[in-house]
């Protein structure tokens, strides 16, 4: 539950063959949840990105809580490539 906003707040993606990490939140943490809202994507996928190579794949995207900052309400988050 992020006590600030007074919503829980769900990291989804990147998906099979997707490259795109996904936000959805809800006031109660069995629902309903909102329609998930792309906030990154992962260079290591885009073609022409110095990170790039066809052999790449994303997963496993999820928010480090410890490190969010009420102030500014910036979020961190992170993958597996």
């Amino acid at each position: 539950m992020q006590a600030d906003i007074k919503k829980w707040v769900m990291a989804c993606g990147p998906g099979f063959l997707d490259n795109k990490i996904r936000l959805r939140t809800a006031t109660d943490l069995t629902g309903p949840w909102s329609e998930s809202v792309t906030v990154y994507e992962c260079p290591e996928t885009i073609p022409g990105t110095p990170e790039y190579s066809k052999n790449n794949f994303c997963y496993f995207g999820r928010e480090l809580i410890r490190h969010y900052d009420k102030t500014t309400r910036t979020m961190y988050l992170t993958y597996d490539t």
